[in-house]
């Protein structure tokens, strides 16, 4: 199903699961106005499997292992795309530990949206410096759920 019409999130869910869009579009919400994202940016977002993310893993960046979330920039020539990211929700129900799958989601989604914007872990630097603000921006959206409801 894509649900992209007017949304900043083109949203593929191919996995087994039943998930609630808006909890990506309260993590786009969260970093739009900090990060300086036109209103016209989109991400394509696509839910799937672990052997579909290991068979992508694979094929683009010669890793045969699973992983929870890919993220594919780009091209700059084609912005407001930002590009894709792609996650493994039955992974990230595996490793969620006392997140709601939810909550997982929403951190693989803002970890991928992050490096579609830049930010990466190649440098010990730069790594602290994306889970700096990582954790900023998880934090916010917790605050406002709390303070606001779902």
């Amino acid at each position: 199903m894509n649900t992209r019409k007017n949304n900043p999130i083109d949203l593929t869910n191919d996995s087994n699961y039943q998930i609630d869009p808006g909890i990506f579009l309260q993590v786009w919400t969260a970093v739009q106005e900090k990060e300086n994202l036109n209103d016209s940016a989109w991400v394509s977002l696509k839910l799937t499997e672990g052997n579909t993310i290991r068979n992508l893993n694979r094929k683009y960046l010669g890793r045969d292992s699973e992983t929870d979330v890919i993220a594919f920039p780009a091209d700059q020539d084609v912005l407001p795309f930002l590009g894709d990211i792609i996650i493994a929700v039955d992974r990230a129900a595996e490793q969620m530990g006392k997140n709601s799958l939810e909550e997982e989601l929403q951190l693989l989604f803002l970890h991928g949206l992050l490096h579609l914007l830049g930010y990466d872990h190649f440098s010990e630097t730069r790594e602290k410096e994306m889970y700096t603000k990582q954790t900023l921006y998880l934090n916010g959206i917790k605050e406002h759920r709390i303070n606001n409801g779902p």
